[in-house]
């Protein structure tokens, strides 16, 4: 790290290593305590990405209610459940047509370089 930035106070992470990920609970505001999962049960691991993660991180289930959902970000918001640590974040769900009768799989990826 530059001398410039650590005399601002500034601490700046790596790229996702193993090595260097953090494993420790995280406590949410509501007391909750959400624990790293060495297999998360990841749908897919393909696409354009800027780096390649395993299969291990934190993992929450959102509620399909609307007003429970946004209840829950808000708690993740509040609790810093995203920090400058955070290098990426899957959002992965399930969507049914009844009609149709077909099942298709959605996961969105969030990267954020260091």
């Amino acid at each position: 790290l530059d001398k410039r930035f650590s005399r601002l106070g500034i601490k700046c992470f790596d790229y996702y290593s193993e090595a260097d990920r953090d494993t420790a609970p995280i406590v949410l505001k509501n007391g909750e305590v959400n624990t790293w999962e060495r297999d998360t049960g990841s749908i897919s691991d393909w696409g354009i990405v800027i780096w390649f993660y395993d299969e291990s991180g934190y993992v929450r289930d959102i509620p399909s209610n609307r007003t429970l959902w946004m209840q829950e970000l808000e708690l993740l918001k509040e609790s810093n459940w995203i920090d400058v640590q955070t290098r990426a974040v899957f959002l992965d769900f399930l969507l049914f047509n009844i009609n149709l009768s077909t099942l298709t799989v959605v996961e969105f990826s969030f990267e954020f370089s260091p």
